[in-house]
């Protein structure tokens, strides 16, 4: 992918089959791709595929090109940190 490190991907799995699965080998498992399956991962740091169906699959893929960013100006986001998923919970 040509995104970034700190960025999400979204892949969309959509076909007619069954028994499909995602592999991240970095992390050791896989998870079940069915038809519909939307998944975020930091695709430019984990490993992933996904292995063949005999059948119609196809994945929609969505990342923010770096390019992009630039061009547009945007300020390239960090790391989510603990910190930014708790800031409005009183403790």
């Amino acid at each position: 992918m040509k995104g970034y490190r700190e960025s999400f991907d979204l892949l969309l799995t959509i076909g007619d089959y069954t028994d499909s699965r995602i592999h991240l080998p970095g992390l050791g498992f896989s998870l079940i791709y069915d038809p519909g399956t939307i998944v975020a991962l930091a695709g430019k740091v984990l490993q992933h595929g996904v292995c063949p169906v005999a059948s119609d699959q196809a994945c929609l893929a969505h990342f923010f090109h770096q390019k992009v960013r630039e061009r547009l100006g945007v300020i390239q986001p960090g790391w989510v940190t603990l910190d930014d998923l708790t800031w409005n919970i009183d403790m």
